[in-house]
């Protein structure tokens, strides 16, 4: 192998290496993100006396856009989808039974 192909094998290893950290330093800013407003979205549930049931559903789909997880089912690491209309339904019945 010649100097010149294991410079340039040395700088094709080192462009992918920066790649892959310029996407996982966005991902980590882009979950930092997340994590603030889930973190003040709750803190205004008793500053502000927000609406629970909204600010829980609302959490859980940020939550849901930056937590992949192993689907056993799919076999493989997948990220959930939003709540559906019925499960922000279930989330809402709870929090009215829990109020009476």
């Amino acid at each position: 192998m010649s100097i010149t192909s294991s410079l340039n094998t040395l700088r094709s290893e080192f462009e992918n290496l920066n790649k892959q950290i310029a996407e996982k330093s966005e991902r980590n800013i882009v979950q930092m993100k997340v994590l603030a407003t889930v973190k003040c979205n709750l803190e205004n549930l008793f500053k502000r006396q927000a609406d629970q049931a909204g600010t829980i559903i609302e959490c859980i789909d940020l939550l849901r856009t930056v937590t992949p997880h192993y689907s056993t089912s799919q076999e493989k690491t997948i990220i959930d989808p939003p709540l559906t209309d019925e499960e922000k339904n279930k989330i809402k019945e709870l929090f009215e039974t829990v109020q009476k």
